[in-house]
């Protein structure tokens, strides 16, 4: 016979579990969630380089369907250039467990071309003591492609500003020259650009002239396009009006 004290227990132990089973795959659908709508991909990669796990996302960011990968081998898909740093950063994260390892590599789309990602692995090791690797990755190409084009831009920049017959230095807000050609250093007497990289401008202006100077920077941020003369300072300490 079942005491009522007994049967209390029992019940409130079943109403328990159910909290906790429903918890549970809350839990687990918000998780889903996340990894379905993730921007990154998000892999599981056995001590060998076999593929375990492949998320949803990586069906829209390299046009596999996840399943098409599982038991392949991840280094056959990574450009032969980036092959052996890619193996490195694997293996230094195998030896280092519990170290995040990173590295950027060029994965092959299914349509064959290359897609540029940066990846950050950490050892995963199940009970039976086996070490597998858990990949985070990101789709890095645009931001890449918009960094190069960058640089190719601040280097034509730079040419341009080199080779022009004019003087011409740059300035930030605080005055501090940050860049100069050799035209400009040879107007004021100096031997190379370099001596003045991280000289205030207005030490090449006379002191009488640079209230009027500092008055001046406002009205060209706010796009005044006119000019005024100063009395300037060469190396020496002698002056041209310019």
């Amino acid at each position: 016979k079942v005491s009522g004290e007994s049967l209390a227990r029992v019940i409130r132990y079943a109403i328990e579990r159910q909290r906790a089973e429903v918890e549970l795959r809350r839990s687990e659908e918000h998780f889903r969630t996340l990894i379905e709508n993730s921007s990154d991909v998000i892999t599981i990669v056995a001590s060998d380089g076999t593929i375990r796990y492949q998320s949803p996302s990586l069906e829209r960011i390299l046009g596999y369907p996840p399943q098409e990968l599982i038991g392949k081998i991840i280094f056959d898909y990574v450009h032969p250039d980036d092959l052996a740093k890619a193996m490195e950063a694997f293996v230094g994260a195998l030896q280092h467990a519990g170290v995040p390892a990173s590295v950027e590599a060029r994965f092959r789309h299914k349509d064959g071309s290359w897609r540029i990602f940066e990846a950050v692995g950490k050892v995963l090791t199940n009970e039976a003591g086996e070490m597998s690797i858990v990949m985070n990755s990101r789709d890095i190409t645009e931001r890449k492609r918009i960094e190069n084009a960058l640089r190719e831009s601040e280097e034509r920049y730079r040419r341009l500003v080199e080779l022009s017959p004019d003087a011409i230095s740059l300035t930030n807000l605080d005055g501090i020259t940050v860049m100069c050609n050799q035209q400009k250093a040879a107007l004021f007497g100096f031997e190379s650009p370099a001596e003045l990289i991280g000289r205030n401008a207005l030490d090449l202006i006379a002191p009488e002239d640079r209230p009027h100077a500092i008055g001046n920077v406002q009205k060209y941020l706010d796009g005044f396009e006119g000019g005024r003369e100063y009395t300037f300072l060469k190396k020496d300490g002698s002056r041209f009006l310019a």
